[in-house]
């Protein structure tokens, strides 16, 4: 600079504005890499939501299957529960039967093929 505080020698003026450009041609640079970014981020977003969107059905899909097999284990264990109560009772009937006729033999008399015969429909 010279002497007087407010006026820029002539060399330094273009240097001044060289700098300047040469900061603003960095910034566009650096503007367009961001911009680009920008989009990148952008399509990324939209093929995550898109995915989600996917994972969502499918959490769906799976959950109705999840209830299905749900009630299908329990009308399951329903249908074992009746078989081992049916089979319990059935087991009790016959002590019951053998001590009142205190252990006799099944063949004789009322023994136990009629009983047989009206279990066997089910």
């Amino acid at each position: 600079m010279s002497p007087d505080k407010g006026v820029l020698d002539a060399p330094t003026i273009p240097a001044t504005i060289e700098q300047t450009y040469a900061l603003r041609v960095r910034l566009t640079a650096l503007l367009a890499q961001t911009v680009q970014a920008e989009a990148k981020i952008k399509y990324r977003i939209a093929d995550l939501e898109s995915e989600a969107g996917r994972l969502k059905t499918h959490l769906e899909q799976t959950t109705s299957g999840v209830e299905t097999l749900k009630r299908s284990i329990h009308t399951v264990d329903e249908a074992i529960g009746r078989r081992v109560r049916e089979l319990r009772a059935s087991v009790e009937l016959r002590a019951q039967a053998e001590s009142a006729t205190g252990g006799e033999n099944h063949e004789s008399g009322t023994g136990g093929a009629p009983r047989e015969s009206r279990r066997r429909p089910r």
